[in-house]
């Protein structure tokens, strides 16, 4: 959804930046490392997130699993999850 996809650019241009603006400006220069620690940590948790979900989906097979995330974890884990054949819906999909 375009949601997503604006919260994926946002996202991956911010760190793009900020990393850019760090390694460029003689100041920040010691942050390279922060900067590049905060990006990996994020990777890590949602690719963390992603195998929970889907570790509890091998183990109910055929159940409905809630899941519940920050907004900006979402388009990370549909992209994770839609490589492991694993269907997210959002709550308002399902049917009574």
């Amino acid at each position: 959804d375009l949601n997503q996809k604006f919260t994926e650019a946002k996202y991956n241009a911010t760190n793009e930046l900020m990393i850019s603006i760090i390694a460029n400006t003689e100041e920040l220069k010691k942050w390279r490392g922060f900067a590049k620690l905060r990006k990996d940590f994020w990777d890590i948790r949602n690719i963390t997130m992603a195998n929970n979900i889907e570790k509890f989906t091998r183990l109910y097979p055929n159940k409905t699993i809630v899941v519940l995330v920050g907004f900006e974890h979402k388009y990370y884990l549909v992209k994770l999850l839609k490589e492991k054949g694993i269907e997210l819906k959002d709550f308002w999909e399902f049917n009574d």
